[in-house]
């Protein structure tokens, strides 16, 4: 399948990066973790007892999968002590906003963020095959970075992003002040097919159950990798 990104004006198509590969963002703390607490396995009631989260790959594929777009510029916001927020970025084109939050209708902000609402500017609209859509939502599993994308699901088969400046709203955490450097992740964007579903609930099969059980436990670690995963590309 492909995507196709867009820019929405002339001047995004020159100084502003397009989305890219999610695996091209791997975070560094993720990068330097070790397989094993201390670095070396310990053996404990028949298994190892001191495995990381580097040996999850459900964990380690929500670090490549998908795309995303980063900052492209310099972004200072301080959360200040009246409630409201101090943004400013060194150039072009506008990287923030302020949502114009209606305080009887708009969603509530959870109380460890700032109680105003600030909107990332997409700068690149994805076009997808027919059929897709695309979720959007905070880079998965980043809780290092101090703000909190939310999350939309777009056709984006059929829609193309209205024009810049527009509106992806996130929440910075309270007390934060500081830059957060160009090249950030700001928002992680998923394809997904769109197809019809039915659920149905199973009676339990303690058979199966222990069959998958023993072949998922069967080795001390890396049978999941081994037995069950599929990788995933996105380029």
């Amino acid at each position: 399948m492909k995507i196709s990104f867009v820019p929405l004006n002339k001047e995004i198509e020159n100084v502003v990066p397009p989305p890219r590969p999610a695996k091209e963002y791997m975070p560094q703390w993720y990068k330097e973790m070790e397989l094993f607490i201390g670095g070396k396995k310990q053996y404990s009631n028949g298994s190892i007892s001191n495995k990381t989260a580097k040996l999850c790959m459900p964990f380690g594929d929500t670090f490549s999968t998908g795309y995303i777009q980063e900052t492209w510029c310099d972004l200072y916001l301080n959360a200040r002590e009246d409630g409201q927020i101090e943004y400013h970025f060194p150039t072009s084109p506008e990287l923030v906003g302020f949502r114009n939050n209606d305080p009887n209708g708009s969603m509530k902000i959870p109380s460890q963020f700032c109680q105003q609402e600030c909107n990332w500017r997409q700068p690149w609209s994805p076009v997808l095959p027919k059929g897709y859509s695309m979720l959007i939502t905070h880079p998965l599993n980043r809780v290092d970075l101090p703000f909190h994308t939310l999350s939309g699901i777009v056709d984006s088969d059929s829609y193309i992003v209205e024009r810049f400046p527009n509106n992806l709203p996130f929440f910075l955490y309270e007390g934060f002040s500081g830059v957060i450097p160009a090249g950030t992740p700001m928002f992680q964007m998923i394809p997904i097919k769109r197809e019809s579903w039915y659920h149905s609930v199973s009676l339990f099969n303690e058979s199966n159950a222990m069959k998958n059980i023993h072949e998922v436990r069967k080795k001390f670690y890396g049978a999941y990798r081994d037995s069950y995963w599929s990788k995933k590309d996105y380029k």
